[in-house]
C-alpha cells in the first residue's frame, strides 16, 4: 500500500492553536444547536458541512417550518418570510459556522493535494492518548508541506507505535 500521509507529533505552537480554535468552533456550533433545538422543542439536530441544518420534530414542525429542498425528509427549519416563525429565522440565521477541512488547511498553511486526478486529500488531525497527530497528504512525488509550529516528524514506525500503545492500554 502507497503512503499518502507523512505524520507529526504536536507539541504546541501555530498548529496546536489552529487545532484548538477548530476544536472549539466546532463545539460552538454544537452547543448553539442544542440551545436552538430546546428553545424551539425539536427532538433532534441534523448538522452538515459544519453548521445547524435543522431540526427534527417529534410531532408536526411549527408553524411555517419547511423541509429545504436536499435536506432530509425530516429537517425543518423556519422559513424566512412566515411572521409566524420570524424569530426563530433570525435565530437560526444567527447560528455559527464552524471552520471545515478546506479552512482547517489554510489555518495551518498546508495546501490541499489532488491524488490520482480525481480526489481531494485535506490535512487532519487526530488525538491519540493525550496527543495531537497531525497527517499531511504527500504529493505525486513524495513532497509535502512543512507544518509551521512546534512538531516533531514521525515515521511511520513511531506513528504506529502510538497508536499500538493506546490500544494496548485499552
Amino acid at each position: 500500500m502507497k503512503q499518502e500521509r507523512v505524520y507529526y507529533l504536536v507539541k504546541g505552537g501555530a498548529v496546536l492553536e489552529a487545532i484548538e480554535e477548530f476544536k472549539e468552533k466546532h463545539r460552538a456550533v454544537h452547543e448553539a444547536g442544542e440551545a436552538f433545538k430546546e428553545k424551539y422543542g425539536g427532538g433532534a439536530v441534523y448538522t452538515s458541512r459544519s453548521c445547524v441544518h435543522g431540526l427534527q420534530f417529534e410531532g408536526e414542525p411549527p408553524e411555517g417550518w419547511f423541509v429545504k429542498k436536499g435536506d432530509p425528509h425530516d429537517c425543518y427549519r423556519p422559513r424566512a418570510k412566515r411572521k409566524a416563525c420570524r424569530e426563530a429565522r433570525k435565530d437560526f440565521d444567527a447560528l455559527p459556522v464552524a471552520p471545515g477541512a478546506t479552512d482547517f488547511a489554510r489555518m495551518i498553511n498546508v495546501d490541499l493535494v489532488i491524488a490520482d486526478g480525481c480526489r481531494v486529500m485535506f490535512p487532519s488531525f487526530e488525538l491519540v492518548d493525550d496527543k495531537y497527530i497531525l497527517g499531511i497528504p504527500l504529493q505525486k512525488d513524495g513532497s509535502h508541506d512543512e507544518p509551521h509550529g512546534d512538531c516533531q516528524k514521525l515515521s511511520m514506525s513511531e506513528y504506529w507505535q502510538l497508536k499500538e500503545q493506546v490500544e494496548q492500554a485499552a
